[in-house]
């Protein structure tokens, strides 16, 4: 393969003939169930006939990727690799924002909401084989009290099982929806107040989501309409139903109608404050976190580039 040098236009790039990529590849060897030394087999296999220039690093602690990705921009590479899940890409992804290094995704993870949403393979060769031909996109970023995330964050009773589900041993859709249903019946609904866009609203909710992306992984769409180029977050207000309603709920999520439900209110907007009475968890990109009593979601437009 001819050597390449990205060009931006007009928000979307494309590769032109030039000199050579620099890639790096940050691997998690603890996510997922796929061998790593498989992944790197295949990574040689696809790159070395292609005049990319390559280098492989593995992290080794929470926030190591962080650390290897800011490495990363200094050194000029041009592409950064996420291998891994959705809470490696969001520790490699947030060093990247507002820089010139793009972000490249492996998907490795239990639910790989952001590949999934950006149509990346989750055939691991399929993906590898993706770098050979990229094309590139700006996308939106977000944060939660100055955390970042990247597909969603959101407090009530998805944080309630993403909080209880971090500890458990099975992972998955079906072992994520087991544990859901477990808990559906006991957990109780709380009140929130929501501010954005010059108004003030109260709200009693079952869970309140903030999307960049449609999803939260595995294919369940909170926010089926959520664009991650729009420069907004999508509000999603699921009302308290009664339990006979679960089933059909948990259907439309994953068939992206949920928005069809009267249950479902959203609101788009590009900065939110949301109080609440007690401190309780919250998931950012699927991982739990303690943020108080009151959380300023933000939209950052155009922040990071990203390989698709």
């Amino acid at each position: 393969m001819a050597s390449t040098k990205v060009q931006n236009i007009e928000n979307t790039f494309k590769v032109i003939e030039d000199e050579k990529v620099r890639i790096v590849f940050i691997i998690n060897p603890v996510s997922g169930t796929e061998r790593k030394e498989h992944i790197v087999t295949l990574i040689h296999t696809t790159l070395q006939p292609s005049d990319i220039d390559y280098d492989i690093v593995y992290t080794h602690y929470a926030g190591h990727a962080t650390e290897l990705a800011q490495q990363a921009t200094q050194q000029k590479y041009d592409v950064v690799v996420a291998v891994g899940g959705d809470g490696t890409i969001n520790e490699i992804a947030q060093a990247l924002i507002k820089t010139k290094t793009a972000l490249a995704i492996i998907p490795q993870g239990s639910g790989n909401g952001l590949a999934r949403h950006l149509g990346i393979p989750l055939h691991t060769e399929q993906a590898i084989r993706r770098l050979l031909e990229p094309q590139k996109i700006l996308i939106d970023a977000a944060t939660a009290n100055g955390n970042f995330f990247f597909c969603t964050s959101g407090i009530g009773f998805d944080a309630h099982v993403s909080a209880s589900f971090a500890s458990r041993a099975f992972r998955g859709l079906a072992g994520y929806a087991y544990f859901t249903m477990k808990e559906l019946f006991s957990y109780k609904p709380m009140t929130y107040t929501l501010e954005f866009d010059g108004k003030t609203i109260e709200k009693e909710a079952f869970l309140i989501a903030f999307a960049n992306a449609t999803q939260y992984g595995n294919n369940v769409y909170i926010a089926p309409q959520a664009d991650i180029q729009d420069g907004k977050l999508d509000i999603c207000i699921l009302k308290p139903f009664s339990k006979i309603q679960a089933p059909k709920i948990m259907w439309q999520v994953l068939n992206r109608t949920i928005l069809q439900n009267p249950y479902m209110e959203t609101h788009k907007a590009d900065s939110i404050k949301i109080s609440f009475g007690n401190s309780i968890p919250v998931h950012i990109d699927g991982e739990p976190k303690g943020l108080g009593t009151s959380i300023e979601y933000k939209s950052i437009s155009k922040a990071l580039t990203v390989w698709v």
